[in-house]
């Protein structure tokens, strides 16, 4: 019998972080005999306990500890396998050997379901009661009913590793603080930042956080919001589990179908869901706007459909309020495709470069400029006006994107030159009817050449290129223009003044 003087609960199968108490201090759990142990403790992960032929599971966030020898599940979640006995929420209980349970205290849910076989249950109001396969029991109100287990339960999965949580984007005010140590102090969050397995995330005043999950789907937190990560965790089937508490605020959720498993809670109500979109406040109030949501209270459990719901036992028709067409509007501007209008400027030589582009109000623009990167904010409407300080030379541009999953890159390069040309006329001389100049010119870009003379519009035509040193054309007394002009628009004017002394 288990807890008998003469065999001991054994520990196998410590998955993620699990921890003893010993005295008055917490310590990794090792694989071994569970002996001299005030309690047994599960964080982002689960263990599994043996003895006689039973196994206890424990899953995430739950604690249990030796009475008389047997385990007593305190808070989280276990699953049984007989024969077995122990203790949970005031009863004991003794499970027939082949028989299988599991235990549900989250939150408000206090509940005992058989799966298969029978449990007998001993407390001075239960006197002897037993509960058969497909049955559950409300361990508050001791009311029986009937109990259909869910597709995939979290005690047949395993754990590959902690999950993250990522701040997809947000306003005003996010901070986070790390589960250990305890005490930890809150740090602010920018774009990108994550919170691994567990831990917390606040919203100030007139602010939001959008938190997405490793997998897909994300939850919104209103203003003045505190969210608890109790778990966070990577699964062997490729899926996740998420386990939340939605300790002040309110909470839009929307989880992608086939996802794994997705439990959000209150102080009064759990949401278990698989794929829905649904808003929680922590007074327990639940709005299904698509989708069906599990929702279990004191009071017991119902399901709740799209276009319901439910507060303190009471449901009804879906109401929406500007908390709700807020967060419409947000599913909208997030959903949208990514949108980027405007190129880097034409011409590969430019003086300075003003930059103009129209993205999606809500999305992430990084401008790389050489080894430096700055951030760029978009306007209400979406727009992006930059003109970055650079100097003289080479310079490449990058251009990033991103909105939400999707991104896009513009790429550039350009020489900067903000220097007029500078020239030496080295001669002027007459050739019969032409007239002969021998240049030097120094300059970043290509260089163009305008001879031109004063009042006449007309631009003299002239023989040679600026690369041979010499130009020509028609000969004339009187002044003439030499203007120098660069790819980028620099220009240098000299005047010379032709006499019959050349």
């Amino acid at each position: 019998m288990l807890g008998s003087p003469a065999r001991a609960l054994e520990l196998t199968e410590i998955q993620g972080k699990v921890e003893i108490k010993a005295g008055n201090a917490w310590a990794a759990a090792k694989a071994g005999l569970l002996e001299g142990v005030g309690s047994l403790r599960t964080r982002a992960g689960g263990v599994t306990l043996e003895e006689g032929g039973g196994r206890f599971k424990l899953g995430s966030q739950s604690t249990l500890e030796l009475r008389q020898g047997e385990p007593a599940l305190l808070s989280g979640q276990g699953y049984l396998e007989g024969p077995l006995a122990g203790f949970v929420g005031g009863v004991h209980f003794r499970l027939e050997r082949g028989s299988r349970a599991r235990l549900d205290l989250t939150g408000p849910l206090s509940r005992l379901a058989v799966l298969e076989g029978k449990i007998n249950l001993y407390s001075p109001s239960l006197k002897n009661q037993s509960v058969s396969a497909g049955q559950g029991i409300n361990l508050l109100t001791r009311v029986q009913s009937a109990y259909t287990e869910e597709p995939k339960p979290w005690y047949l999965e395993k754990i590959s590793g902690l999950g993250a949580v990522r701040l997809e984007a947000f306003k005003g005010k996010v901070e986070r603080q790390d589960a250990e140590p305890e005490g930890a102090p809150w740090n602010l969050m920018g774009s990108g930042d994550s919170l691994e397995g567990e831990g917390l995330v606040r919203t100030g005043a007139a602010s939001w956080a959008e938190l997405g999950f490793e997998g897909g789907g994300y939850l919104r937190l209103g203003a003045q919001a505190r969210l608890r990560v109790l778990g966070l965790e990577k699964l062997v089937s490729g899926q996740r589990k998420v386990i939340l508490m939605l300790e002040q605020g309110s909470a839009w959720n929307v989880v992608e179908k086939g996802k794994g498993n997705y439990e959000l809670r209150t102080a009064t109500l759990v949401a278990g869901v698989r794929g829905t979109t649904f808003r929680v406040d922590s007074d327990g109030l639940l709005k299904v706007l698509e989708g069906q949501v599990s929702a279990s209270t004191a009071a017991g459990e119902q399901p709740v459909p799209s276009g319901q719901q439910v507060q303190n036992g009471q449901k009804g028709a879906l109401v929406l309020d500007a908390i709700d067409r807020f967060n419409l509007e947000r599913d909208r501007l997030r959903n949208a495709p990514l949108k980027l209008e405007g190129e880097f400027p034409a011409g590969a030589v430019q003086r300075d470069l003003k930059l103009e582009f129209a993205v999606n109000p809500d999305a992430e623009v990084n401008l790389n400029v050489g080894s430096q990167s700055v951030k760029l904010t978009p306007d209400s409407t979406g727009a992006v006006r930059y003109q970055p300080a650079l100097g003289e030379g080479e310079v490449a541009l990058e251009l990033t994107v991103n909105h939400y999953a999707q991104n896009k890159v513009l790429l550039g390069r350009y020489l900067i030159d903000r220097s007029a040309p500078r020239f030496t006329l080295e001669s002027v001389r007459r050739e019969g009817q032409q007239g002969v100049l021998k240049l030097e010119v120094q300059d970043a870009s290509p260089v163009s050449l305008r001879l031109s003379r004063p009042g006449v519009s007309e631009a003299l035509t002239f023989d040679g290129t600026l690369e041979s040193g010499e130009v020509r054309f028609p000969w004339f007394i009187g002044p003439l223009e030499l203007r120098l002009t660069d790819a980028a628009g620099n220009a240098t004017v000299q005047m010379l003044e032709l006499d019959s002394s050349f």
